[in-house]
């Protein structure tokens, strides 16, 4: 269990960091293409958060799980911001 909620943590963090990341620059897409590219990092983000929290509430109380992962994650106001008016972006 905590090796799954590990791996849910990193794969958000993951994805935030590709949002981020001068390589979606390099690849000099056009703004619209980037914006795309952006965004669906931030809602892959988003998700993988989401899946976090879900299986946290699941297995809360259980002993397999460590301490350090027993807390909600809560969403970056930059996930937040850039889900604002994309379809689907409410999950």
């Amino acid at each position: 269990m905590r090796w799954t909620l590990e791996f849910l943590k990193w794969r958000s963090s993951n994805w935030l960091a590709m949002a981020s990341s001068s390589a979606l620059n390099e690849l000099r897409p056009s703004p619209l293409v980037l914006e795309g590219l952006t965004t669906y990092a931030f809602r892959q983000a988003k998700v993988f958060l989401s899946l976090y929290n879900h299986f946290l509430s699941l297995w809360r109380g259980f002993t397999a799980l460590d301490g350090s992962a027993d807390q909600p994650q809560s969403i970056p106001m930059q996930i937040e911001d850039a889900m604002q008016g994309v379809d689907g972006g409410d999950i």
